[in-house]
C-alpha cells in the first residue's frame, strides 16, 4: 500500500490527526477504520471498536509487533520471560486465533498464514498485563 489515512467512525469518518501507518495507536476508546491507498485504488476497512484504555507496555518494555502489514509470520518482539497468551480479534473482535506459549528468546512468531486479508487486533496477556496492537493481513 502507498498510503493510509485512519479515520474515526464516531465522528463521521474524520481523519485521526498523526495516524497513517499501517498500524493505529489509538488515542481513545472508539470505532475506527483505515482508508487504504494504492495507486489509484482507495478502499476502506469496515469500522473497528477499539479499547485504547489499559494499553500497557508489558513490564515497561515496548513491544514491537512486525511486519505491519503482515503476510504470513508476525513477529512479536521486546516480550518478558515466562508464560503468555495472544489472542487474534477479526474486525468485528471475534476470536480468530488464540495460543499460550511460554516465551525464552524474548520474542515469538504468530502464523497468520490461514487469516483472511483485513484489520485485526493482537491481544498479548502476561502476568496480568494486556498489550493490543492492530495489525493488516495482506
Amino acid at each position: 500500500a502507498d498510503a493510509y489515512l485512519w479515520l474515526d467512525c464516531e465522528q463521521e469518518y474524520l481523519p485521526l490527526e498523526n495516524e497513517d501507518n499501517s498500524f493505529l495507536h489509538a488515542p481513545y476508546d472508539g470505532s475506527f477504520a483505515v482508508m487504504i491507498t494504492e495507486g489509484a485504488c482507495v478502499d476502506t476497512t469496515e469500522c473497528a471498536t477499539v479499547i485504547a484504555s489499559g494499553l500497557n507496555d508489558l513490564h515497561g518494555t515496548q513491544v514491537d509487533i512486525f511486519p505491519n502489514p503482515v503476510k504470513d509470520r508476525l513477529t512479536i518482539r521486546n516480550l518478558p520471560h515466562g508464560e503468555m497468551e495472544w489472542t487474534i480479534l477479526d474486525i468485528s473482535g471475534r476470536g480468530v486465533l488464540n495460543k499460550q506459549i511460554q516465551v525464552f528468546d524474548r520474542m515469538t512468531v504468530v502464523d497468520t498464514s490461514d487469516l483472511p486479508p483485513g484489520v485485526y487486533i493482537i491481544v498479548i496477556l502476561q502476568d496480568g498485563i494486556r498489550h493490543r496492537s492492530t495489525f493488516i493481513k495482506e
